[in-house]
Parts: C-alpha cells; structure tokens; sequence
C-alpha cells in the first residue's frame, strides 16, 4: 500500500515553506540577479539572451529563494561586524570578475561541451545541495546576521559532524563554480581570495558568539571538524 507523505519530513517542510516564502523573495532575488549578472554585461548585453546563462541564473535565484529574505537594514545591522555587507560586495566582484572575462576577454561565448563546462556546472550543483543540506539541518537556527536565540542549540548532525560553516560551504563552491564553467581562470582566482577572505571574517565573528554562548562545548566542536573545506580548511 502506498505510504502517506510524512508531513514532518525536513525536506517537505523546507520545499513547502520555500514555495510560500518566494513571492516575498522574488525582489531581492531580482535585484540579485541585476547586480551580479546584468550590471557587468552592460556592454555585451546580447550575451543575457546566451544559453550560457541559464545555469549561473538558475542557481543564483535558487540561493536567494532557499534562504531568509535580506534585506537593506541587514546589511547595517551591527550585530555581525558588517560582515553580511562584505559578503554582499565580496560576491558581487566574484561573480562581475568571472562574467566579465567570460564577455570580454574569452573568444568562446557558447556551451561547447568541454571538461570545464561540465566540471563547473558538477560543483554548482554540488554546492547547492550542500548549502541546501545546511540550511535544512540548522533550520530555525539558520539566519543572514549572526545573532543567538535564546532556545539556541549547537547542530553537529548531517553536514555539521564535519564543517562547522556548511552553507558558506555550499556558497564559495558555487561562487567558484560558476568561474570554472565560464573557464574565466582569472576571475575563479580573484573569487577564490575575496570571497575566502569575506567568509574568514563572517566566520571569525560568528564562531566569537558561538563559543560566548556555548563555552567548552563550541571549542571542542572547532578541535573535531574543520571550518569550511573538509581535510582543507
């Protein structure tokens, strides 16, 4: 007999509240898209009607989508040391690098099929089930500014047994990701170091109010896993 959906299911109730949170999400996510993606081909505008494009795009909306909706005050808010703020432009020159080399300075602007193609496109969707993953294991706990709830409970099951950041983890995959698809080596290069150093200093912040609160327990936690690359960082 065919089972009824289980309707505490994680993943159930994470789609479910994806679907019924999105139309709030829709203008940030476009204003998202416009900043990272249209802005830089200003110039080579014909290039947004690229197949090419329809992967990074998909992605991007999807982060947007899956997580809190942000807001302005959040970039201010001085709860995290401004360190969304960085994150927001250390992002932005991330993707304005890879998607400028891909138009301006590559001579391929078409879906050739190659290793660095298909490689790319393999660690975007990597790191997107591994932010996805992240968001859903932390669940309430999950939040774009660093701040502790006064029911808040230190998560070390699924991702987390492993990387104490596992959505920054998904995120500098796909920020990575996408440079490799566009085989825009500079621009994978410059991403690496800013957004490395933006989600350092997110991290450093986050893990100072983390071992405030749970003492012994946090920094045991930090000897037993690694911070955001398995066996790497």
């Amino acid at each position: 007999m065919r089972q009824n959906l289980n309707l505490t299911n994680p993943y159930y109730e994470f789609f479910k509240s994806t679907v019924h949170e999105a139309p709030g999400k829709f203008p940030g996510t476009l204003v998202a898209l416009l900043m990272y993606y249209v802005c830089p081909l200003i110039f080579h505008w014909e290039l947004l009607l690229s197949p090419m494009m329809i992967a990074p795009l998909i992605v991007c909306s999807l982060i947007f989508l899956t997580q809190p909706a942000a807001s302005s005050d959040q970039l201010q808010n001085p709860s995290d040391k401004s360190s969304m703020k960085y994150l927001f432009w250390a992002t932005w020159l991330s993707q304005a690098a890879e998607i400028s080399q891909w138009a301006y300075l590559n001579e391929v602007h078409v879906f050739s099929g190659g290793v660095a193609n298909f490689f790319g496109l393999l660690i975007m969707v990597v790191g997107l089930i591994v932010r996805v993953e992240a968001i859903i294991e932390l669940r309430e706990f999950f939040a774009n500014t660093i701040y502790i709830r006064d029911d808040h409970r230190l998560i070390k099951t699924g991702i987390y047994k492993y990387v104490r950041h596992g959505s920054y983890t998904g995120a500098y995959l796909i920020g990575l990701g996408i440079g490799v698809y566009f085989s825009a080596w500079w621009g994978v290069m410059l991403s690496a170091v800013v957004l490395g150093v933006a989600y350092r200093y997110r991290i450093l912040h986050e893990e100072i109010a983390l071992v405030a609160c749970f003492g012994d327990e946090y920094r045991q936690y930090q000897k037993d896993t690694y911070m955001l690359i398995p066996f790497v960082l």
